[in-house]
């Protein structure tokens, strides 16, 4: 016999598939609406209990880091900043056509012509991240915290990497949890932030506080001007926090 509890979940979640359905919608429905059932083949389990488990598996993966757009502002003063820059949106364009080995090569060639220019380092530990480099990318990213301990976007992007590589070795949620916090004394408004917090707290299975961060960092991707592919991802980071609390829930 099925149990209040469970009945009543079970009904609500359709209740709101139904609506999500009859819903005309441009943007990207709720993932919760896309919810699948199984049906238990035996024991006295609920007739069509979630796939928990399954879900959280098939839904798409998160976007691991923040890539850059250009390099600092102070490069286009001079000379060879305007060559850094050319060189930044070359790299760049390889980079967002999913081309990052190409990416990788410009800044390296860059760097070994201007080895102390920490602007190339970073997209060069970008591109590394990319392009699946994970090992070599910390070095980078290490590189220029030894420089610049307080380097927002290399705190950021080497926390997100050690909280989601499955390189082995490189995986430490301690380790990402610290370059969070200090990331998050630097630039504490930054939804690049929230949404790498709400991850390390989802990989530690504290799903309440990481549903609350990336609630944090939809309040603040919806006052700046970001772009639909950073919102939705956002959005399935949310629902992957909500189905993660709906799943601990029933096992209560």
């Amino acid at each position: 016999m099925i149990c209040f509890r469970v009945m009543k979940t079970i009904l609500s979640l359709l209740v709101l598939t139904m609506f999500c359905r009859l819903q005309a919608q441009s943007a990207p429905a709720s993932l919760i609406a896309q919810v699948p059932y199984i049906a238990e083949v035996e024991g006295d389990a609920p007739a069509a209990f979630l796939n928990i488990s399954g879900i959280l598996e098939g839904l798409e993966p998160l976007p691991d880091f923040q890539i850059p757009r250009q390099l600092p502002n102070e490069f286009i003063l001079t000379d060879l900043g305007r060559v850094l820059m050319q060189k930044s949106q070359e790299a760049n364009r390889f980079l967002m056509e999913g081309k990052p080995e190409e990416a990788v090569t410009i800044f390296k060639e860059a760097l070994e012509k201007w080895p102390d220019e920490l602007g190339i380092r970073v997209a060069l530990a970008d591109s590394l991240y990319a392009m699946g480099d994970h090992e070599q990318a910390v070095q980078e990213y290490q590189a220029v915290l030894e420089k610049i301990p307080l380097h927002f976007q290399c705190l950021n992007n080497l926390a997100w990497l050690f909280a989601t590589t499955e390189e082995p070795g490189l995986r430490d949620l301690d380790r990402a949890a610290r370059l969070a916090e200090i990331a998050k004394v630097v630039q504490p408004r930054s939804h690049h932030l929230w949404s790498t917090l709400s991850q390390i707290h989802f990989e530690n299975g504290e799903y309440g506080e990481a549903e609350q961060a990336i609630g944090n960092a939809l309040l603040i991707a919806q006052q700046t001007q970001v772009n639909l592919e950073v919102m939705v991802s956002y959005l399935i980071q949310r629902d992957r926090c909500i189905l993660a609390l709906q799943a601990t829930s029933l096992l209560e």
